[in-house]
């Protein structure tokens, strides 16, 4: 994720606009730097430092706006959130994701095709490493479509 608007004012970006030295947030001149800081910037500014910057935070709250529709969209469409992640074996009751909802990204019927949204992205992430380290496996491409029902998964 890229930011192209200035912070202040959402006026399109310079390749070489201004930005916060700390976290690295972008405006479209010094008067919008000056007038965000003023109005709240200076609290949020390590945070966002923290987090990785301006674009990995607002990459992580639209990551989390995602995930949490993807989990209201589910249970939804009545897909029990009490259910048991394929992945891991844990349910939305039980340690450690109690606090993470279920999601069905494919066409699978029972407990085959629910997951919880973490758990597929480290699945992900576990084989984009294995294809990038040892050249092994298919790497993302494994998460174009469900390896059970053949559906594309929603997203894809």
């Amino acid at each position: 994720m890229i930011l192209t608007q200035c912070a202040a004012c959402a006026k399109p970006l310079a390749y070489d606009a201004p930005r916060c030295v700390r976290c690295h947030t972008r405006y479209c001149d010094a008067a919008c730097q000056h007038e965000h800081w003023a109005n709240g910037h200076k609290k949020k500014c390590k945070k966002i430092q923290r987090a990785g910057g301006a674009e990995q935070f607002h990459a992580d709250a639209k990551f989390k706006e995602a995930a949490d529709a993807a989990v209201a969209a589910c249970a939804a469409e009545g897909v029990p959130q009490d259910a048991e992640c394929f992945i891991c074996g844990c349910s939305i009751n039980s340690m450690p994701r109690s606090s993470e909802g279920i999601v069905r990204g494919c066409a699978c019927r029972g407990t085959m095709g629910l997951a919880h949204l973490s758990c597929l992205v480290r699945q992900a992430e576990m084989s984009v490493k294995e294809k990038e380290e040892w050249n092994t496996g298919e790497g993302m491409r494994k998460w174009d479509k469900c390896f059970d029902c053949g559906q594309q998964f929603h997203g894809a």
